[in-house]
């Protein structure tokens, strides 16, 4: 089967990790924005929540798209055990601009969320 680029370039178990990691970091996320708005960690905080809020997105976007960022920058898929090398060169630059389309909803998401905490925190709090 021919490699098809943007489409799928991991396994369903590397799906299921890239969902796992983005769950975690969107729980970590939600942790900086609970200690800056309730108990009013230092203003910087919000840093660490727009991070884990970044990668939290990027976890979920690369599990429902099974599609992951690095193996796409590389030049790489994970459809079985071991990496492979992708060789046609068009694919690994139409599989790198999906990749950054993912990082840039991502930062996108991320930075909302935090604005939204840092809103919250201004208007309520």
């Amino acid at each position: 089967m021919e490699y098809e680029s943007g489409v799928c370039n991991i396994n369903q178990e590397e799906s299921k990790k890239r969902y796992l990691t983005g769950g975690l970091s969107l729980t970590a996320g939600l942790v900086f924005s609970y200690g800056y708005t309730v108990m009013s960690f230092p203003r910087y905080y919000l840093i660490f929540g727009l991070i884990a809020y970044t990668s939290g997105f990027v976890g979920l976007l690369q599990g429902r798209k099974n599609f992951c960022v690095k193996h796409a920058r590389q030049g790489t898929q994970k459809t079985g055990e071991e990496s492979e090398e992708i060789q046609d060169e068009d694919k690994v630059e139409e599989d790198k601009d999906r990749a950054n389309k993912i990082l840039l909803k991502s930062a996108v998401a991320g930075s909302a969320m935090t604005l939204l905490v840092y809103l919250t925190k201004t208007t309520f709090f």
